[in-house]
């Protein structure tokens, strides 16, 4: 499944209303909490600060189990190769 920043009920906008963050903080925080070394980029301010404030909430872990229930087509929620633990 990819992010659809149009369709208001997306599992990715559900669970960012509910926690109070952006969409992208969290997949940031899903990777974060799964161990997964994480390296955010952004030009826009306002994101910078974002991919830094990650520590300002928790996804519990029913969200988590939705969260990594999802996939894409071709494997993964956010890396087309599935788990990145797995890659070497």
């Amino acid at each position: 499944m990819k992010i659809d920043g149009e369709d208001p009920n997306s599992p990715f906008k559900l669970i960012a209303k509910k926690y109070g963050v952006s969409e992208a903080q969290v997949l940031l925080k899903w990777a974060l909490q799964h161990k997964y070394a994480i390296i955010p980029k952004s030009s826009k301010h306002h994101r910078i600060k974002q991919n830094i404030n990650l520590d300002s909430f928790v996804i519990n872990s029913k969200d988590m189990e939705t969260l990594s229930s999802l996939h894409r087509s071709d494997g993964g929620l956010a890396w087309p190769e599935g788990d990145p633990t797995l890659l070497v």
